[in-house]
């Protein structure tokens, strides 16, 4: 299936010109992909037409929008001297990163008619003045005399009336007029349906000359404005797009009471008619938040607090008063202030530290037992020597003051291991063995080198 579909307004594939005359022809190029493309214009010339006769007008890479559409203005200028007869040409669009993903519109044909034959003159007599041309020329200006005032009095060709008609009927009717279309304008009244002729110029009756053009405005291909005042932005996107319409400019309004991304207004209003692809521009509520008190509460209440409110936590300084650990004395802003959602608020906590206890001397069990039972973790490593069992140091040290749940390291005294000689004598035999003498000490074995002895 192609990418896109391409169609000329109100199906006007047959025009008509006069040589030296210039024409434009509408097409309109529809995505049938869901998401953007960038695509690239080029014309095709067909026939007799000559390539250098044809121009896109605009740029000839444009975007085009996901099931959107693009209008393209194609102008054909016939040169004076083409031959009167037939002349096709296609207008072509393909994705500029994929030109093998290619649409192209119906041939357009235009009819080009046979120039008016300059009047021959008749070639020099030398055997005397011929007097019977003389006769001849008065009788052809009496002629041309009396057409031409036939042709003042009569007000020459008057121009149809073409209001009303879709495009290809007006074009088939100044044909058959002697007249020939101008420049096509497009504008959306919602008053017609798309390609039906709205004015023209001149203006039916007019008097003109034979090959005048006319130039007309046609209803444009449109689309209905949706209503989605009421509904939040993520929803009111969802049905411009669906329309056929992308979200404009997005306003935002101080609302309390009404819930953020609500739209307030829009701009086309509902029930308009727009162009494909026109940008709505909405009005949306900024939504408001009140700031709750959440003094007395811990860190933790206040957090959930503000989550909540769509808030967040900001800066957290701490304050020593002799309060209760870890609530929270202050905020800012304060309660009742209103701010926008994602605020970060400010607090102000009773500071929120423990005394480390002196645990020093005291036996492992009951050391472990208080640090705990102030919220502190104990983390215990022996040592051999000192008092068996007893706490040895400490650290951090006590009177420091630390976050609850901070580790305490305490140090515990160890015995040392009692070593018997008759487990070493495996390892005594094999060290005589290489001539070496071992000294029994307490609790280990000595290995004297040689040089000792």
């Amino acid at each position: 299936m192609a990418f896109a579909t391409i169609t000329t307004v109100a199906g006007a594939e047959k025009v008509t010109c006069q040589p030296g005359q210039s024409m434009e022809c509408a097409f309109t190029v529809t995505s049938e992909s869901e998401s953007a493309i960038r695509i690239s214009l080029q014309t095709l010339a067909e026939g007799s037409t000559q390539a250098q006769w044809l121009e896109v007008m605009g740029e000839r890479e444009r975007d085009l929008p996901g099931s959107g559409s693009e209008h393209v203005t194609v102008r054909l200028s016939v040169p004076a001297d083409a031959a009167p007869g037939r002349y096709p040409f296609r207008l072509r669009a393909y994705v500029t990163d994929d030109p093998e993903q290619a649409a192209e519109s119906p041939a357009v044909a235009a009819e080009v008619a046979e120039a008016a034959t300059p009047p021959q003159t008749l070639p020099p007599d030398n055997k005397g003045f011929p007097w019977w041309i003389v006769a001849v020329a008065a009788v052809v200006v009496l002629v041309i005399g009396g057409g031409a005032t036939w042709f003042l009095l009569s007000g020459g060709l008057k121009v149809p009336g073409l209001t009303g008609d879709t495009l290809d009927v007006a074009v088939q009717k100044l044909d058959k007029a002697g007249l020939a279309p101008g420049a096509v304008t497009e504008k959306v009244t919602g008053q017609a349906d798309a390609g039906v002729v709205l004015s023209q110029d001149p203006k039916a009756d007019t008097e003109v000359e034979k090959g005048s053009e006319v130039a007309l405005t046609i209803e444009a291909v449109s689309v209905e404005v949706p209503d989605i005042v009421g509904q939040l932005i993520s929803a009111a996107s969802e049905a411009l797009i669906a329309a056929g319409l992308e979200t404009g400019e997005i306003t935002k309004e101080k609302r309390t009471g009404q819930k953020g991304g609500t739209v307030l207004k829009q701009t086309p209003a509902p029930g308009e008619r727009a162009l494909p692809d026109t940008p709505v521009a909405l009005t949306v509520v900024d939504e408001v938040i009140v700031v709750a008190s959440l003094v007395g509460q811990t860190h933790g209440e206040a957090v959930k607090t503000l989550a909540g409110l769509g808030l967040r936590v900001g800066r957290i300084k701490e304050r020593r008063t002799g309060g209760t650990l870890g609530v929270v004395l202050s905020h800012t802003p304060a309660a009742n202030a209103k701010v926008a959602p994602g605020t970060r608020i400010e607090l102000v906590l009773e500071e929120n530290r423990i005394v480390v206890p002196r645990v020093t001397g005291q036996t492992s069990a009951s050391a472990v037992s208080r640090l705990k039972r102030v919220g502190l973790m104990p983390r215990v490593t022996a040592k051999f020597g000192g008092s068996v069992n007893k706490v040895l140091a400490q650290s951090p040290s006590a009177g420091q003051r630390v976050r609850p749940g901070s580790t305490v390291s305490i140090t515990v005294g160890k015995a040392k291991p009692v070593v018997s000689h008759k487990l070493h004598s495996s390892q005594i035999k094999l060290l005589q063995g290489q001539a070496l003498k071992v000294q029994p000490q307490l609790g280990t074995l000595r290995v004297v080198p040689p040089a000792e002895e």
